[in-house]
C-alpha cells in the first residue's frame, strides 16, 4: 500500500522570507510556502486513514520510503523536503514526532514528471 501526496514540495528551509522590524531581523516562511503549507496539509488529512491502516502491527521506527516526481530537473535536497512533509505529518497526528526512534527516513530516488508532481509514501 502506497500513499500518493499530490503537487509538488517544497524546502522548509530555503523559502523564508526576511523583513526588519524594529531594528532587528525577522524570518517568516515565504507565502508560497505558506500556500504550499495548505495543499501539503490537505493531502495528509486526506490520506491519514490509510496511514493509520498501513501502521497497523508495524513496530517503530517505521521505515518510510520516499519517492519524488518533481516538475523539472532541478537539483534539490530531499533531507529539507521531508523535514517540511515530515513536520507536517508530526502537525496532522500521524505520529508524535519525526526522531529518529520514531521514524526512518528511505530516499528511494526521483524523476520528473512536469505534469504530475507527487510523492509516494510506502512502509
Amino acid at each position: 500500500m502506497k500513499i500518493e501526496i499530490q503537487g509538488e514540495l517544497y524546502s522548509k528551509k530555503n523559502s523564508k522570507q526576511a523583513f526588519y522590524k524594529n531594528g532587528r531581523m525577522i524570518v517568516i516562511p515565504s507565502k508560497t510556502y505558506n500556500a504550499h503549507i495548505k495543499e501539503l496539509q490537505y493531502e495528509l488529512l486526506r490520506n491519514k486513514p490509510k496511514w493509520l491502516e498501513m501502521i497497523k502491527g508495524q513496530k517503530k521506527p517505521y521505515k518510510l520510503h520516499i519517492f519524488f516526481y518533481r516538475k523539472t530537473k532541478a537539483r534539490f535536497d530531499g533531507i529539507n523536503l521531508a523535514q517540511g512533509l515530515f513536520d507536517e505529518m508530526t502537525n496532522i497526528g500521524y505520529w508524535e514526532d519525526d526522531n529518529m526512534d520514531v521514524v526512518l527516513p528511505q530516499f528511494e530516488g526521483w524523476e520528473v514528471d512536469k505534469e504530475n508532481p507527487r510523492t509516494l509514501l510506502w512502509l
